[in-house]
Formats: structure tokens, sequence, C-alpha cells
């Protein structure tokens, strides 16, 4: 499982997360943010929801307020 967190720029507090699962599937939890960003990437790029979310991951997001949480590359 992928799991793709919103967090608040100033707090580092999560707001929204999406989790896509090994099956492609994608299930969101929180506020609706993830699921607003994920929809914007599906609409933009043409990308299927699975795509975006690995994407977003990949890419990064933020409006300046909120962002896409860095993936923590020393576990």
């Amino acid at each position: 499982m992928t799991v793709m967190r919103i967090v608040n720029v100033q707090t580092g507090s999560e707001v929204s997360r999406a989790e896509l699962a090994d099956d492609g599937t994608v299930t969101y939890h929180g506020g609706q943010t993830a699921a607003a960003t994920v929809r914007t990437r599906m609409r933009d790029y043409g990308e299927t929801e699975a795509a975006a979310v690995a994407n977003l991951l990949r890419a990064g997001w933020s409006n300046g307020y909120l962002m896409v949480a860095l993936p923590d590359l020393h576990p």
C-alpha cells in the first residue's frame, strides 16, 4: 500500500490522505483535500486515479498552505 498524506505546511499535521492499494484502488480518509487534489491531477493530466496518486507523490503539490508530505527516504 502507498499512502499520500496532505499536511499543513506550517505545522506538518495531516489534513487528509489517499491510500493506494496494490490492486490500484484508492481510499480517502480525513478531509476532502486529498480527493480534490487527485481529481484535479486526473483532469489536468488525463491520468487514472492510481496514476494521479503515484505522480503526486513523485512530483509533489502545494498551494502554499497545504502540501503532499514528502516520503520518508530513511525508514
